[in-house]
């Protein structure tokens, strides 16, 4: 049966997986989240962030403070007004970042390397053991 499966699979062929954060059924941060952090540290403006990703400003402040409050720590620095106006991110907000990263990059390897033994366990088992001589 494996082997109908290996013949459609080509050397192109990918696992994909999503990652998230949640608790108590709730989502904390996944990636359009991060995306939004990540826009947020690129433009220097929450507005701005938001109308990259196609998002209303009220949706993304919304985003932002639900993470705020289910983390219990400032993420996102908004300074209203005047010249300087604009979003940072906090340290805390880089290192959540950082870290959902981190995550969601292990969490790809890890998938990869299971579709590999999974899927192509029988063809590399066939070669494995075969020792060729030289003379």
């Amino acid at each position: 049966m494996l082997k109908k499966f290996e013949k459609s699979l080509s050397r192109n062929t990918a696992v994909r997986s999503k990652v998230w954060l949640e608790a108590s059924g709730a989502p904390l941060m996944g990636s359009g989240r991060a995306e939004l952090l990540r826009e947020i540290e690129r433009t220097g403006s929450l507005n701005a962030a938001a109308k990259k990703l196609g998002m209303d400003y009220h949706r993304a402040w919304g985003l932002v403070d639900t993470m705020e409050k289910r983390f219990a720590v400032k993420l996102v620095v908004r300074q209203r007004g005047g010249s300087n106006r604009g979003s940072a991110l906090t340290d805390e907000g880089k290192t959540l970042l950082n870290l959902y990263e981190t995550l969601e990059r292990r969490a790809q390897k890890f998938a990869d390397r299971q579709f590999r033994a999974i899927f192509r366990q029988r063809k590399e088992k066939k070669g494995a053991g075969k020792k060729t001589r030289s003379r």
